[in-house]
């Protein structure tokens, strides 16, 4: 799971739906991990356990933990023991920055050749991928960090180019920008945040302040299934990459040949979500 935000933005109620898919209501319980920025800093949390039974999990969810960008990812292993060095999201440093990574699929018989300073510490295919991205980057813009546009065209190339060795959905960010890559499925959302509804809780001021104390705060939520807030879930496309900078859309890079998954709109409604 993704957000990108405008301004701080409090996320323990989406955490606590998402871990729940952690070992309760889902099968990725081999461990989870947490990443986001205070300012420009960032922040890594793992555990091995189910995050939904986790006490580790609950207390970061309890503190009212708030950033603008934030990444959280509940494992499933197929590649690399059951480690915290195998747990996303990974962190690296580039142009004098850190970036977190996080990818959901699998890719087979993937051995990328690693020519700079990045290379794996554990043993899974994504961080393998993180690394081999990191290593073309750094290649093509060893000295400052490219334009927006260009760091997108040159993810898209070269993320097609992992797709092939299997399924790779990813999520990289910095303090500022996320990127979000499609192989398989992924689906995000658009946010004004005045009013939120959750389910079983009755709309309100009350539950939106526990999500922002910011009325008109642009949020985006990004995941591989939509979570249950109600408000539509927009498919991606395979093959495509989405670029959110500080809760708003800036570029889709896009196949125009390959399908992507429906709409997701929530069965019920209500006037004080704004949706985008």
């Amino acid at each position: 799971m993704g957000i990108s935000s405008q301004q701080p933005f409090s996320s323990e109620l989406l955490l606590a739906e998402f871990f729940q898919r952690g070992g309760a209501s889902d099968h990725h319980s081999d461990g989870w991990g947490l990443a986001y920025y205070d300012e420009q800093d960032s922040q890594l949390r793992h555990g091995l356990q189910p995050a939904f039974s986790c006490y580790q999990a609950r207390r970061i969810i309890s503190r009212h933990l708030k950033a603008t960008s934030l990444l959280a990812h509940i494992r499933k292993a197929t590649v690399g023991d059951l480690k915290l060095v195998n747990a996303h999201p990974f962190r690296r440093s580039l142009w004098g920055q850190d970036w977190v990574f996080a990818q959901n699929g699998d890719l087979l018989d993937y051995q990328p050749e690693l020519r700079t300073g990045f290379h794996p510490t554990g043993e899974t295919d994504s961080e393998r991928a993180f690394c081999y991205l990191f290593d073309e980057l750094s290649e093509h813009y060893p000295s400052r960090m490219p334009s927006q546009q260009q760091l997108a065209a040159i993810l898209k190339l070269l993320s097609d180019d992992i797709a092939r060795h299997g399924s790779f959905n990813y999520l990289l960010a910095n303090h500022e920008f996320m990127f979000a890559y499609c192989s398989t499925e992924l689906y995000w959302s658009s946010l004004v945040f005045d009013d939120v509804i959750l389910p079983g809780e009755s709309a309100g001021r009350q539950e939106a302040q526990s999500l922002t104390e910011a009325t008109g705060q642009r949020v985006v939520l990004i995941s591989t299934q939509p979570l249950s807030l109600y408000q539509p879930w927009y498919p991606m496309g395979r093959g495509e990459l989405r670029l959110f900078h500080k809760g708003q859309l800036t570029a889709t890079l896009f196949d125009p040949e390959k399908e992507s998954h429906p709409l997701i709109v929530p069965p019920a409604f209500s006037q004080s979500v704004l949706y985008l």
